[in-house]
């Protein structure tokens, strides 16, 4: 995996690009959270160290504070410029780093067009779908998850092992690939996608200790019961990676309404 040379810390964040479609930039905004306590005690004062890259970990993003920046008081909301996607709608992956005490101011003059919103997931799911390798083509899920016709249910998926890796050349360095986008969709059993179950679905990246990317949570959405009770579905998601890699994970979403007895 590539990493900013001089910056200790770094984190996914996630750009919410379900009202687009096909490829194209767009900008995007990010509300740093105020809970994110490892973050809001590591950074400097000034926030000049922020550093906002693509997927692949160096090719920067024009960014700039909106309103400013306060680490007293835990306030902070980046502006992005120009975000590409490639197979909106989706997700998309980039990457935040701070923590390089003293290093210069890096943000640049940002005027935000129709932005889409950027966030930080810090909840690893407790639902975690492991996508082991020899597998490929496969539609049976491995894991299935439980819903109701008006909650949303994460779902994780966890594709690091089908990451592929490599020793750079003399220099004795591991180098991982990255996810980069993410589509999310929910199947039924003769896996075709239910639309309202899809359009109202979401996607989070999550970094882990090491600063990669591997884990997407996928929320189930039905506020609206457009999962039917005693119904089983399929929770998809495709991943594609910087090198041009696509993963593809399921899980099965049972929903059942648990009611009292009479």
């Amino acid at each position: 995996m590539a990493w900013l040379t001089g910056w200790n810390r770094r984190t996914a964040v996630t750009i919410d690009m379900s009202t687009k479609s096909g490829s194209g930039t767009t900008d995007a905004t990010v509300v740093i959270p105020q809970a994110w306590d490892l973050f809001w005690s590591t950074i400097d004062a000034s926030g000049d160290e922020i550093r906002v890259t693509k997927s692949d970990g160096t090719t920067a993003i024009v960014y700039e504070w909106a309103a400013g920046f306060d680490k007293t008081t835990k306030t902070g909301t980046l502006e992005l410029d120009d975000v590409s996607h490639s197979h909106a709608p989706s997700a998309v992956l980039v990457w935040l780093y701070w923590d390089n005490s003293g290093a210069s101011d890096g943000s640049a003059s940002v005027t935000p067009s129709s932005p889409v919103t950027g966030y930080v997931d810090l909840l690893v799911p407790t639902n975690v779908v492991s996508i082991a390798r020899g597998r490929g083509g496969s539609t049976t899920p491995r894991t299935t998850i439980s819903a109701t016709t008006s909650s949303v249910a994460p779902v994780g998926f966890d594709v690091r092992p089908l990451l592929r890796g490599q020793w750079t050349p003399g220099g004795g360095k591991f180098v991982g690939e990255e996810l980069s986008e993410v589509a999310v969709a929910v199947n039924d059993t003769s896996d075709q996608a239910v639309a309202s179950a899809t359009t109202a679905s979401t996607a989070r990246f999550v970094a882990d200790r090491k600063g990669r990317s591997g884990i997407v949570t996928m929320y189930v959405d039905a506020p609206s019961g457009s999962l039917a009770d005693s119904t089983d579905y399929v929770a998809v998601a495709t991943c594609y990676t910087t090198d041009v890699q696509t993963v593809q994970a399921r899980a099965s979403v049972a929903v059942r309404d648990v009611r009292p007895s009479a």
